[in-house]
């Protein structure tokens, strides 16, 4: 995220911008997330069990 740093200058701040940047930042792991859920969800809970 080091675009991020681009979006902040020495007295102002883009806020807009850097709130819309890290949002799409962050889309890619969510989705991933929620495509991978029931795996992730089926691996905790097996490990979960004791013999």
């Amino acid at each position: 995220m080091v675009g991020l740093l681009n979006l902040t200058g020495q007295y102002t701040v883009d806020w807009g911008g850097q709130a819309a940047a890290s949002l799409i930042g962050s889309l890619p792991t969510l989705f991933i997330f929620v495509f991978f859920q029931r795996y992730f969800i089926r691996g905790l809970t097996l490990g979960a069990v004791k013999g």
